[in-house]
């Protein structure tokens, strides 16, 4: 069965894009025609446009832009301009202005009808939609999750699994709004996504900072491509039938229990570690936070395929986990020698590290109305906020109770 990926924001698109270069091309990755089954968008032109004129794996009629940004505002992404800024625009642009023409609707509404037709290629049914954005920004964050939600209501019956994999900026404080952007979205994302894998950037930048050498710093391509080593094992590059149907069931047990994280991102084995010491290290890690769901992801030689499976059952055998489940790919020919480990987990104790923080800090700026206004004028009322605080408040008390209990 086929799966579908949909880019949103900068952040979705730089990041997605280096994951499809580890996919592997087959019929679930791919359309009939050759194209990447893959729908990117941003409200902005440049980065749409760069991607584009890099790759001919992309249908370009599956990216779409707009021509203003969202300035990190949630309200923005999810609703739009307002009517009146809307018309105040269209009034100040001379008629033969060739650089802008209105749209004939809002960008999500647009983007809805790609997603649809590359499910009409996909014979009417999708496996999984796959949304890839950052958690804090104003695209990413405010139209991922209007996409989000709109999808769910669109295609539930074209579409067996939603899940997201966001990315956390640096905790929650890139600007002054990140926190409450980051609570929207979450927010949304607990309601509507079948599971969500959150990925810290402060984690890899932090991680990344100890391997570098004095005299270098770590880049935004560095943390991107980090990322996308990551999440293409994560995925199996694509080579696995029902790869959706097989993460929700692994690390989704309950609907209570669906936010996954990345113990130890892409770790390659070599000389100095063996696969013993990898996966007792990981797996111990995931039992220390009261895991209830563990994912292991291996990427070998056919030499060692046998022996790593050994290895991963008898964790499996001992694994307290409420969920296991352990996967092993073949090195193709341009991977030979190749030895990666990637071990995920769904934990109420680090479920409660990621809402806790994020919640408290949204609940001071609202509570005395810091830059709510911002949201307010493009039509965001202050119960948004109150019914955020109240799902991410619901999820927070269901894991202390099963923590308690345990």
């Amino acid at each position: 069965m086929s799966i579908l990926t949909v880019l949103v924001g900068q952040c979705g698109i730089q990041v997605g894009n280096e994951i499809w270069k580890r996919i592997q091309k087959n019929e679930r990755t791919y359309s009939r025609d050759g194209y990447a089954r893959c729908v990117g968008v941003d409200t902005e032109p440049k980065v749409v446009e760069k991607v584009l004129s890099n790759n001919a794996i992309y249908r370009k009629s599956n990216f779409v832009s707009d021509e203003e940004g969202r300035g990190n505002n949630w309200a923005f992404g999810y609703l739009g301009k307002p009517p009146q800024r809307e018309q105040q625009q269209q009034q100040q642009r001379p008629a033969f202005s060739t650089k802008w023409r209105p749209t004939k609707s809002l960008i999500y509404q647009r983007t809805l009808e790609v997603i649809e037709e590359e499910i009409k290629r996909s014979n009417g049914f999708i496996e999984s939609v796959i949304f890839i954005n950052s958690l804090a920004g104003g695209t990413g964050s405010g139209l991922g999750s209007r996409l989000l939600e709109e999808c769910k209501s669109a295609f539930s019956e074209s579409v067996m699994y939603f899940i997201n994999i966001v990315i956390g900026p640096n905790n929650f404080g890139d600007t002054a709004v990140s926190c409450l952007n980051s609570l929207l979205t979450m927010s949304t994302l607990i309601k509507y996504s079948n599971l969500i894998i959150f990925i810290s950037n402060q984690q890899i930048f932090d991680f990344l900072s100890v391997k570098k050498k004095r005299n270098q710093s770590v880049t935004l391509e560095d943390i991107n491509t980090f990322i996308a080593d990551s999440v293409g094992l994560l995925l199996q590059y694509g080579t696995l039938p029902c790869i959706g149907c097989k993460l929700v069931s692994s690390l989704a047990p309950h609907g209570d229990h669906k936010i996954a994280t990345l113990i130890n991102h892409n770790v390659t084995v070599d000389d100095f570690q063996s696969w013993d010491t990898v996966l007792r290290g990981s797996v111990r890690t995931s039992l220390m936070r009261d895991a209830v769901a563990v994912n292991i992801v291996a990427c070998c030689d056919e030499g060692d395929v046998h022996d790593l499976s050994v290895k991963i059952n008898k964790i499996d055998s001992s694994c307290k986990a409420l969920s296991f489940d352990g996967s092993i790919i073949p090195n193709n020919p341009s991977r030979a020698g190749r030895k990666e480990i990637l071990v995920s987990m769904t934990s109420p104790s680090t479920t409660l590290l990621i809402l806790i923080p994020m919640a408290n800090q949204a609940a001071v700026k609202i509570f005395v109305g810091a830059y709510v206004h911002w949201y307010q004028k493009f039509g965001l009322s202050i119960d948004f906020f109150k019914d955020a605080l109240q799902v991410i408040k619901s999820v927070v008390i269901t894991n202390e109770q099963y923590l308690s209990k345990s």
